[in-house]
């Protein structure tokens, strides 16, 4: 059963071990999933209280984003993160340093790269990834 856990990537040095920070979320913009159709749309992807993985969209394209099939999309932006390798840390997109971790697979197994097993920093007081 997979084990799944948002870090933003703190640190990134050749022949080192990633070292990985835990985050909230992480952002996806929907051209991944419904090209031209969705390109800027920001979808944060976090968890719900049960742990089960989610989508919602960002401010900036809710007004947008309520005129399309919302459930089809939020669905779509689900099982799209669960293959994908790096994630936004904020809705503006402006970097790609943000992964979703399984932590039931090794660090080999993982959709991101990594070839060494990563540092896992403990949960800082202030996430940027909100």
């Amino acid at each position: 059963m997979p084990n799944l856990k948002f870090y933003k990537v703190r640190d990134q040095i050749v022949g080192e071990p990633d070292v990985l920070e835990p985050a909230e979320c992480g952002w996806l913009d929907g051209y991944r999933f419904g090209d031209r159709l969705l390109e800027g749309v920001m979808f944060r992807i976090g968890f719900d209280a049960d742990g089960k993985l989610t989508a919602s969209v960002g401010e900036d394209s809710k007004a947008y984003f309520a005129r399309l099939n919302a459930k089809k999309w939020l669905k779509e932006a689900v099982k799209t993160a669960i293959v994908t390798d790096v994630f936004s840390t904020s809705a503006t997109a402006n970097d790609d340093a943000a992964v979703l971790y399984d932590h039931s697979k090794s660090h080999s197994e993982q959709i991101a790269h990594f070839e060494k097993e990563p540092v896992f920093l403990p949960r800082a007081e202030h996430s940027q990834t909100k």
